[in-house]
């Protein structure tokens, strides 16, 4: 159930850079990549966080716990690169 979300939010964060950049005259199919990196380097980040702060949880905890846990920093760093790159595209 989880895998079948984070398929959705990929494509999501995909669609909505490729549709920023076409608004924008960019390249395409660079910006639509940049946002499905943004999404896990989000995911990547929040895992290494999570693993600082609570050590114990990522060993005793279920993979998809894990994963859920992480999603939203994924989403949240996908956010934040498409707003900075909509506000330095629109000045």
């Amino acid at each position: 159930m989880i895998s079948l979300i984070v398929v959705v939010i990929v494509a999501y964060a995909g669609r909505e850079f490729y549709y920023l950049a076409i608004r924008n005259n960019k390249n395409r199919f660079l910006f639509g990549f940049i946002g499905i990196a943004s999404y896990f380097t989000g995911v990547f980040i929040g895992s290494v966080i999570l693993n600082i702060v609570a050590p114990d949880f990522s060993k005793s905890a279920e993979p998809g716990v894990f994963t859920g846990y992480t999603i939203p920093a994924g989403i949240l760093a996908a956010i934040a690169i498409y707003f900075l790159l909509k506000r330095s595209w629109s000045r």
